[in-house]
């Protein structure tokens, strides 16, 4: 798909050309420091069948986020992070953590959007951030942001539940 480029384990990151190469502390993160940090965020309170809801746990969350860091700083983007479904927000709040300027989260659960925003208040992120409250396909973002992050379900419980993360992520692509 032009525009994207594969990351593995669900992640996608959007091509841009940036200009500035601000970098903050993010790289004193060490992987198994944000494991820990985000295995301290509150839980996941729902497991829908409908919805596919299932946690991603904290050691597998840093690992992802650390390789795409590693390949692409978060903080050296100019444009937000978008978190589609994001459950209590383990991948966006890791993004941030590691230096993203902004996330914006996807998550179509109220009970589940409560938790998400206590674990950025817990975290004192509230105000790099932006929950939105709806169903991935039907989401609009103004600006494309620079990075995906998703966790999609994988159709074990409908098949190709997986399909409009999937295709939220490709309209979200610079064109």
């Amino acid at each position: 798909v032009a525009g994207l480029s594969a990351v593995p384990f669900g992640c996608q990151r959007l091509l841009s050309r940036r200009t500035s190469m601000r970098r903050t502390s993010a790289g004193a993160w060490k992987q198994k420091h944000l494991a820990m940090r985000l295995s301290e965020l509150p839980r996941h309170p729902a497991r829908n069948p409908k919805l596919e809801q299932y946690a991603t746990d904290g050691d597998t969350a840093a690992c992802w986020l650390m390789g795409i860091d590693k390949q692409d700083p978060f903080a050296d983007l100019d444009e937000a992070v978008v978190d589609l479904g994001a459950g209590n927000g383990i991948l966006g709040i890791g993004a941030l953590l590691l230096g993203a300027p902004r996330a914006i989260f996807v998550e179509v659960d109220e009970a589940v959007c409560k938790v998400l925003e206590e674990a950025l208040e817990n975290e004192d992120l509230r105000g790099r951030a932006q929950i939105l409250r709806r169903d991935v396909a039907e989401v609009q973002i103004d600006a494309a942001p620079e990075l995906v992050l998703m966790n999609p379900p994988w159709g074990q419980q409908r098949r190709s539940a997986d399909r409009p993360f999937l295709e939220a992520s490709i309209a979200m692509s610079p064109r």
